[in-house]
């Protein structure tokens, strides 16, 4: 996407997140910031942290995992959900 589409989808989750809970696996940081929320992040053995994105990104942690050399997962995270991958250890469950 664009710049401009990018922020123009931050725009639109912002507006129809209304009082619900929604999901983004992201780490364009600038994305992020512009969601203008609390972010969660969970990880291998640490997490979840709740902060605000300035102090989450600030992390050594989250610096080495998500916005380092490594993937961020959003791939393999909507193969799971969508069952099209086998998850190796624990579970996923909604609702």
């Amino acid at each position: 996407m664009t710049d401009a589409e990018t922020m123009h989808t931050a725009d639109l989750l912002r507006r129809i997140a209304g009082g619900h809970t929604i999901m983004v696996v992201k780490h364009d940081m600038d994305f992020v910031r512009a969601l203008d929320v609390e972010v969660t992040v969970l990880h291998e053995g640490f997490g979840p942290v709740r902060r605000l994105v300035d102090h989450v990104s600030a992390d050594p942690r989250v610096i080495e995992t998500y916005l380092g050399r490594d993937g961020a997962g959003k791939t393999s995270l909507m193969r799971l959900i969508a069952g099209q991958q086998t998850v190796s250890s624990g579970g996923i469950a909604w609702e």
